[in-house]
């Protein structure tokens, strides 16, 4: 897939973003300041902490840039690719001895969905300094 680079994730720290999950997944929106990104490559996941509240998205087949705004994409996000003159001689489900059925099943491409991290601008935080010279004061 072109554009796609697993470490678009780490542009969203510090920033203001909203979260559109699929319907599929929930259809949720979140809304927040993103404090902590971490890609868990054990559980297949991607961690975000939004203004204190973890949330945790599946590892997605493709990260990309669309604008400001950061795409995770699920599913068979890859061009069919063309089928050879050997795909039409014998047919692929007798080597697996599956029903025609079960083989489109088994062939089926799933549908593409995406989450929508709509990126907004740096949120800016205090200092430590700023804050200590506010508390004595």
């Amino acid at each position: 897939m072109e554009g796609h680079d697993r470490y678009l994730i780490y542009r969203l720290l510090g920033r203001r973003v909203e979260v559109r999950t699929p319907a599929r997944f929930g259809g949720r929106r979140i809304r927040g300041v993103v404090e902590r990104v971490c890609r868990d490559i054990f559980e297949n996941a991607v961690e975000v902490t939004l203004s204190g509240c973890r949330h945790v998205f599946r590892e997605p087949q493709a990260i990309v840039a669309d604008g400001p705004n950061i795409l995770f994409l699920y599913g068979d996000v890859e061009p069919e690719p063309e089928p050879g003159d050997a795909a039409f001689e014998v047919p692929d489900y007798n080597a697996y001895e599956e029903s025609l059925h079960e083989h489109l099943d088994r062939t089926a491409r799933r549908p593409v969905s995406k989450t929508v991290f709509k990126v907004g601008d740096v949120h800016k935080t205090p200092s430590c300094r700023w804050r200590t010279r506010v508390a004595v004061s």
